[in-house]
Order: structure tokens, then C-alpha cells, then sequence
């Protein structure tokens, strides 16, 4: 696949014109591709088609990288939304999420253009130098508006330097002056011509960025929706591992479960302790004597007379001037 806008027939390149490119290749770098930066057939054979139907030689990096037949069939997988009706919906596909996935996707597209002899070598590694200096010095924080102007330097403004140098290759042929330009094989001089275009760059990238790393600006005012990354999201760890101690490795964290074991002990006892003062009989004392300061005494249901208050007379938690000025003392509540 070679760009999710369009869906076009194409026709399968013959294996003696596959030769050719490959020996264009070997030229270049004086050996054959490897498979990180291989074209697939089916990559090579659209990327020609675009190129001799006059079209600017643009791939979206977010369907076109290494190993081109695996992602072709990962992308026409994820791709898909099955839909109420039991149909499938097509829906776009993300770029790169960091400059490092980026450069593995632009050399696979620069192995085809050198391939197809479409652009030469410098100017291909020119422009990668380039996007991997702007994404250093700014940081990931702005990369999703780096590849938001590399998309549309490669999908929009070599179209249009493209019909800029043919117009004035035009104009100098009626003219008969010399020109370098070349009609029939033009996207190097437009390649190279992109990179010395230093103000659409500042007013595409370097200005928002800088405000951007300044907190003037947030990244979402100046992304245009046209571009969209995908995220590596991680999953998160459990809530009961967040505070879970270290496990010793030589005992087999047995250390580490018999601490936790006697930690569990030490807080049921104190429990208990705690709730053996609240039943115990007399209440608890306050600092005077005073019944009133036994509150958390009182919290609890008697079991005889089933309120907090101990007010049945059958009750031996019974006190008959409950609430005086005097304390209780001893047990049955007897002053």
C-alpha cells in the first residue's frame, strides 16, 4: 500500500525490469538492498505507477515501511471496522510515533526512488539529515508536528515547486536560454529544491516549535487534524504491585512473606485489643471518672439489652444515674 487517499490498479513489474532497478541500487551503494530497507514488488510497482502517471513520488508512512508484505497484510487487517451490518468500514491509519520509526519508513521509500531512478541518493539522505536535525533540536514533545510538515512538504509543496520549475523550464525554453531542469525526470531537482525553501520551513515547523518549547503556544493550535501519529501506550501495573516490596531472590521471597505475615498478626491483634476495651465492663474511664467520656464504649449493641445506653435493669452494664455528674466505679455499675 502506498497511500490510504487513493485505490488505483496497477500493474505488476516484469522480473527483467525488476533487474534494472536493482542494478541501480547496487551502483548507488555498491550493494544490493537489505530487507530492513527493501522495496516489495508490489511497493515498487506502485510507486512507479504514481511517478509515470505524473504525480510527486509520496508515500504515507503510516502504511509504507519495511517488509512490505507483512505490512500490507497488518494494515488491510487494522484497517478495518466491522460495522452493525456485518460490514467493513475502512479507517485511516496513523504515522510514525517517533523520528526513529519515521527514518526506518523513509529509507525503505528512498531505496525505491533510487530503484525507480526517480531521486538521487544525496538529496534523499539530505532530507532525512534534515527532519532527524529539526527532531533533535526541538524534542519529542513537537514530533507530531514535524511529520504534520514533512507530510505536506512531500504531499503538497513538491507538487507545487514541481509545476514552479516547470514553468520556468517552460518560459526558458521560448526564451532560448539553457536550464537544468529536466521534465522527464524532475523530482531530484524538486527534492533539492524543498530543502533551500528555509522560510516554509521556519513558518511550517521552527516558529510554532519554538513557541511550543516556550509554553506559548499548546501543540493542539497548531496541528491542522490532516496528520495523525499513533501512540505506544503501556499498560499500567496493577494497583496491589504499585507498593509491593522487593522479593528476595536467594530465599525465594520467603523473607519477605513472613514479614508480611507478621505485619497481618501484629494489626489483628491490636484489633482485637482495641475491641476488648470496648466491651470490657464499666465502660472506659475518662480523665475524671466522667461516663460521659465513654463513647467508644457505647458505640457497640448490648447483646442483653440491645441498645448502646445499657438502660435495662437486667443489664449488668446497668447504671441507674447514668449520665450523673458521678462516675462509675467497680462492677454492675454501684457507686
Amino acid at each position: 500500500m502506498l497511500d490510504q487517499r487513493i485505490s488505483e490498479e496497477i500493474t505488476y513489474l516484469p522480473n527483467s525490469e525488476l533487474q534494472k532497478m536493482r542494478a541501480r541500487y547496487i551502483d548507488a551503494y555498491d550493494e544490493p538492498p537489505q530487507a530492513n530497507v527493501a522495496c516489495s514488488n508490489d511497493q515498487l510497482a506502485a510507486l512507479k505507477h504514481v511517478i509515470d502517471t505524473g504525480r510527486e513520488p509520496y508515500a504515507d508512512l503510516a502504511v509504507w515501511g519495511p517488509h512490505g508484505l507483512r505490512l500490507l497484510k497488518k494494515s488491510s487487517m487494522s484497517g478495518l471496522n466491522i460495522m452493525r451490518d456485518g460490514t467493513f468500514q475502512q479507517v485511516e491509519m496513523f504515522g510514525p510515533p517517533d523520528v526513529e520509526q519515521w527514518c526506518a519508513n523513509y529509507d525503505v521509500l528512498s531505496t525505491g526512488c533510487i530503484m525507480l531512478g526517480a531521486v538521487r541518493r544525496p538529496n534523499l539522505a539530505s532530507y532525512r539529515r534534515w527532519i532527524c536535525k529539526l527532531a533533535a533540536c526541538y524534542g519529542p514533545i513537537v514530533w507530531h508536528l514535524l511529520y504534520q510538515t514533512d507530510v505536506r512538504c512531500r504531499q503538497e509543496l513538491m507538487q507545487r515547486v514541481f509545476q514552479e520549475l516547470l514553468a520556468a523550464h517552460t518560459a526558458a525554453i521560448m526564451a532560448r536560454t539553457h536550464t537544468d531542469f529536466d521534465p522527464t525526470s524532475p523530482w531530484d531537482a524538486v527534492w533539492k529544491r524543498v530543502l533551500e525553501m528555509k522560510d516554509w520551513w521556519t513558518d511550517e515547523f521552527e516558529r510554532p516549535a519554538g513557541m511550543i518549547k516556550n509554553k506559548v503556544l499548546e501543540l493542539g493550535s497548531v496541528l491542522g487534524g490532516d496528520v495523525q501519529i499513533s501512540t505506544n501506550h503501556q499498560r499500567a501495573p496493577a494497583q496491589h504491585q504499585l507498593h509491593q516490596p522487593p522479593i528476595n531472590n536467594k530465599g525465594g521471597g520467603k523473607g519477605v512473606r513472613q514479614n508480611i505475615n507478621k505485619n497481618k498478626n501484629k494489626n489483628n491483634n491490636n484489633h482485637r485489643s482495641d475491641r476488648k476495651g470496648e466491651y470490657k465492663k464499666g465502660g472506659s474511664k475518662g480523665s475524671n471518672g466522667d461516663a460521659s467520656n465513654s463513647t467508644a464504649a457505647s458505640q457497640l449493641w448490648c447483646k442483653i439489652c440491645k441498645a448502646t445506653d445499657h438502660d435495662h435493669p437486667q443489664c449488668p452494664q446497668f447504671i441507674p444515674n447514668y449520665g450523673s455528674s458521678k462516675g462509675r466505679k467497680g462492677k454492675g455499675g454501684k457507686k
